[in-house]
């Protein structure tokens, strides 16, 4: 046998290195394809007239009076739970995005602000009741879990302070 030529072994290494770095740029750029597919999506329902009108609903009419404990959503009378299941589904299926890692929370909390918490505040005492009655009473600790998740970070990680310095905000100068 004989033995490859030294001319042909950096010829070989430089194909792969080239082939390594095609191969990381082609997954970034389809990674960011991907992100910019889903953001859109996320976008168009975030302006939708039905979507924010349900998103008021939670916000501003959904009251539970002090001390009484919440029923399960699956106990709301169906018009309620029309109104209240969009924004809570919406919610998890993006908590579901953040947690696979398919868009970072500085992007996604510049697009829904405060509406995560707020939401999650108001929708919480409903959905843990239901989570505790739901399989026959055995409860189901996965049911709206990443919406949970998406609040949490939100509340923990999405602070203006993080936001502002991971985004490098400029602002308007003085006149």
């Amino acid at each position: 046998m004989g033995q490859l030529s030294p001319v042909a072994i950096v010829v070989s290494s430089l194909a792969l290195i080239l082939s390594v770095v095609s191969l990381v740029i082609t997954n970034r750029q389809t990674r960011k394809t991907r992100t910019l597919s889903i953001l859109s999506g996320l976008l168009d329902e975030l302006r939708s007239t039905e979507y924010r009108r349900n998103l008021d609903f939670v916000l501003r009419e959904l009251h539970l009076e002090r001390g009484t404990e919440a029923p399960p959503l699956s106990a709301l009378p169906r018009e309620v739970r029309e109104r209240i299941r969009p924004v809570a589904a919406f919610y998890n299926a993006v908590g579901a995005i953040y947690a696979r890692g398919l868009s970072d929370l500085t992007l996604l909390s510049a697009l829904m602000g405060g509406s995560v918490t707020s939401a999650w505040i108001k929708l919480q005492p409903y959905i843990l009741a239901d989570r505790a009655t739901r399989r026959d009473g055995a409860g189901d600790p996965m049911y709206y879990r990443f919406f949970e998740h998406l609040a949490a970070a939100f509340d923990t990680e999405a602070t203006p302070e993080v936001l502002e310095g991971s985004v490098r905000l400029k602002r308007w100068r003085a006149s």
